[in-house]
């Protein structure tokens, strides 16, 4: 894919269009500008992403101001980043989370999740 991205990039290098790879993770699309990169290949013209960083990049940024719901601003944070929050807060404000050492996920003969096993867990951890 990216031999093809190269090619296309220098196949059409006054093309005022860009070329697009979407990736479903950040580490794909970094190895993808990485090996363009190895290449030699000026990127120009070559967007490489996430479909989410596609959707903000191209659609909601582009067109934020006719959106009331996003015009005032938004802010939209990944997993890495959520924990991260979390982590900080729980810091911050001195909670002590325990988490039970074992949970019993036993499932039946139909791969079904024991429901009372789980229940009791998450009570248990409630309660601390």
């Amino acid at each position: 894919m990216t031999r093809k991205i190269a090619w296309e990039s220098i196949e059409h290098t006054d093309s005022l269009k860009k070329i697009v790879a979407i990736t479903y993770t950040n580490k794909a699309a970094d190895e993808i500008k990485e090996r363009i990169e190895s290449l030699g290949i000026d990127g120009k013209n070559i967007w490489v992403g996430t479909i989410h960083q596609f959707c903000l990049e191209f659609i909601i940024y582009p067109s934020k101001m006719n959106l009331p719901i996003v015009s005032k601003g938004f802010v939209i944070i990944d997993d890495y980043t959520q924990l991260a929050y979390l982590n900080q807060i729980i810091d911050e404000l001195n909670f002590q989370i325990q988490y039970p050492n074992k949970i019993d996920l036993t499932l039946s003969l139909e791969f079904e999740i024991n429901e009372k096993n789980i229940r009791k867990s998450l009570k248990s951890i409630m309660k601390n």
